[in-house]
């Protein structure tokens, strides 16, 4: 078969299928946005920790931490998810008792 000059994979598959390789460098990259997002997770919990204290601010921004780290080794969306819901809560919570 003579080649065009385009990709092999490009001759042998349908023009619609990407190669395996281009897909798992897709996967990978989103692996690295859900850690980036988790750390900032991590970061900003940790910000209101350090902040004025309250009981529930304080228990809540824990448990956004550790979902954060959950997220960040696991690579998990919906650990993330959970854990930005409750960080979310927690702070609406402290500002409307304020």
């Amino acid at each position: 078969m003579i080649h065009s000059g385009g990709p092999v994979w490009t001759t042998t598959r349908a023009s619609f299928v990407p190669p395996a390789d281009s897909m798992n460098k897709k996967g990978a990259s989103m692996h690295y946005i859900i850690q980036i997002l988790a750390a900032i997770l991590v970061g900003t919990a940790i910000g209101a920790i350090l902040g004025p204290r309250n009981k529930v601010l304080f228990v809540g921004s824990a448990v956004a931490i550790a979902l954060g780290l959950v997220a960040i080794f696991t690579v998990s969306w919906v650990v993330l998810a959970i854990g930005t819901a409750v960080f979310l809560v927690v702070q609406g919570m402290q500002r409307a008792h304020a």
